[in-house]
């Protein structure tokens, strides 16, 4: 039985999580955690979440859970989750990080140092499909070099605070490397653009964020008298949790090291 702690355990992602441990036999909560003033501090996890009494209170710190368990799973914030990975580092426990809004330098920096002493599994969306529709656009954008243009295409509910998302900016990530472009360079976010003149190596970030939408991407692929759309759309957020709790169950059994869901699903083949 692997033994899981879930950080941000209140949060929409967090719920999902908690419910999809339980439901696995494969895994066990051994504890949830939230930020310090949660008002649901100290009460039955279980209870909060709809699954009757499990007999874990919510706590507000990771040290007073972290002991005995096998791996973490954090939907937290970008500081808590850079806090939270030095406490799995000091108690060498491996970590999920499913947070968003942790691609700066400095937050890679941080991360892939924490990897050299703990396995760390770090990906911007765990849904296996999507992650599908990573691989499948490097090949499209390769096939397409210089003769067809890119955009991508970005839809969230409307209480979504990072625009763009995770998610499409690493679509944009792979479609620049796969054409061998500097992403830094070459990836653009359209938001209030009036000179729509267009470079041929430019890859361009469309967003909305808009009603319950729980998120759809869409890659385009425009060339002359014909174009491509491949897209993926996730209708609930349940194909994320599972994916959070697979990567977990994988990487109890990894080397310290940084992974992701290419990893996991056998994808870098």
């Amino acid at each position: 039985m692997i033994k899981i702690i879930v950080i941000g355990a209140m949060g929409r992602m967090g719920r999902l999580i908690v419910q999809t441990i339980t439901d696995d036999p494969e895994t066990e909560l051994c504890g949830a955690v939230e930020i310090l003033g949660h008002k649901d501090i100290g009460k039955d996890i279980g209870t909060l979440c709809g699954l009757g009494t499990l007999g874990l209170p919510l706590v507000d710190e990771l040290e007073k859970v972290i002991e005995g368990a096998d791996c973490i799973i954090d939907f937290s914030t970008p500081k808590a989750t850079l806090e939270n990975i030095e406490v799995a580092a000091e108690n060498s426990t491996p970590i999920v990080i499913g947070t968003t809004g942790l691609s700066g330098r400095k937050e890679m920096k941080h991360i892939r140092a924490a990897a050299k002493k703990i396995p760390i599994f770090l990906s911007p969306n765990m849904s296996i499909g999507m992650n599908i529709l990573f691989k499948v656009v490097q090949d499209v954008a390769r096939f397409t070099k210089g003769r067809f243009d890119i955009d991508i295409l970005d839809i969230h509910h409307r209480t979504k605070k990072d625009v763009p998302s995770g998610t499409a900016l690493k679509l944009a990530e792979y479609v620049a490397i796969s054409r061998g472009l500097d992403p830094k360079k070459n990836i653009h976010f359209m938001r209030h653009e009036t000179d729509f003149k267009r470079d041929p190596d430019e890859i361009k970030i469309m967003a909305s964020r808009i009603g319950d939408i729980v998120g759809e991407h869409t890659v385009f692929f425009g060339g002359k008298g014909e174009s491509i759309e491949i897209t993926h759309r996730a209708s609930n957020r349940q194909n994320f949790a599972e994916g959070a709790v697979l990567a977990a169950k994988w990487l109890v059994n990894q080397k310290k090291g940084l992974y992701n869901m290419f990893d996991v699903l056998g994808l870098n083949d």
